[in-house]
């Protein structure tokens, strides 16, 4: 990221790993601060919960304005917040923002304060360009954590990219692994994944095609026998972009004695809901073009 040439007449100070931008007028106008590699990694929830509490330290009459998702240009993922207020000691009307470009395990941090509002709209896209532009250099087809609706009510664990949704009584477990590059050989290795060797195998359903709302592919299929005396089921759908490849998992347990169709499907309907709720990760707004002249004396 060139600051000079994205915002030439600002200036900037790095100091103890955090990045300060002021405005021409000076701190009096407002400033944005940048902090990389912040951890642990947070939700958007406890990120915006964050924000109004440290507002409300300082301002009252605090309100959320405005909340933005976004992806950057190198396809991550980014979330914006304006909050306003009024200042507790001078009475000046003020607005806040704060903002998040998540990466695998840390994020990067934006601060923006603006004290006059006439000159808002340029703090505002200067801190809009500077998000977007943002350089993590964590390459584009490598495993990652992808968008999608959770049951409600069920507690998350996490293990590595690995998310795990279980509800209240622990029957069930709601495995989402990261996404892989579609052309990734291990993929299809997960496809052909038995069960447990403690499970008696009594039939298997599918593949059946699918489709989601968001233009993805794929197959879903079902594995259903016996575990340590209970029902055992395993609800797998699959789904492709020419991307990267998204995978969810409904392993549950039923009484033998239920009926039959809640012997089979404990949890009717919630993996085709989950899937379809995938939101397809965001390419690069522009392919990064390798200049083999710059590599021509490796050749010599």
């Amino acid at each position: 990221m060139d600051l000079h040439a994205m915002l030439p007449s600002w200036r900037a100070t790095a100091i103890a790993g955090r990045l300060t931008l002021v405005p021409p007028g000076g701190r009096a106008i407002g400033a944005i601060e940048i902090r990389e590699e912040v951890a642990p990694l947070v939700e958007l929830a406890e990120l915006t919960a964050r924000a109004l509490a440290r507002a409300a330290c300082r301002l009252d009459e605090v309100r959320l304005v405005d909340a933005q998702r976004f992806a950057t240009d190198e396809g991550e993922r980014a979330a914006l917040l304006r909050i306003a207020g009024v200042d507790r000691e001078a009475g000046c009307a003020i607005e806040l923002a704060h903002g998040a470009v998540f990466g695998d395990h840390t994020y990067q941090r934006y601060d923006a304060v603006i004290l006059d509002a006439a000159r808002g709209p340029e703090i505002r896209a200067a801190l809009d360009q500077l998000m977007r532009a943002a350089r993590l250099g964590l390459g584009e087809l490598r495993w990652r954590r992808f968008e999608y609706e959770p049951p409600p009510g069920w507690r998350a664990s996490a293990s590595g990219l690995t998310a795990e949704w279980s509800p209240d009584d622990g029957r069930a477990r709601l495995i989402v692994p990261p996404a892989r590059s579609a052309n990734d050989p291990s993929v299809f290795e997960q496809l052909r994944l038995g069960a447990p060797r403690e499970v008696e195998m009594e039939r298997r359903e599918g593949p059946v095609a699918v489709a989601s709302p968001h233009g993805l592919r794929g197959t879903a299929w079902r594995a259903i026998g016996a575990r340590h005396g209970a029902r055992w089921i395993a609800h797998t759908v699959e789904l492709f972009d020419t991307r990267y490849a998204y995978r969810v998992q409904l392993v549950s347990e039923a009484d033998p004695a239920a009926p039959p169709g809640d012997r089979d499907d404990p949890f009717p309907g919630l993996v085709d809901r989950v899937a379809a709720s995938i939101r397809p990760i965001p390419a690069p707004r522009a392919p990064r073009v390798c200049d083999l002249d710059m590599l021509a004396h490796w050749a010599s």
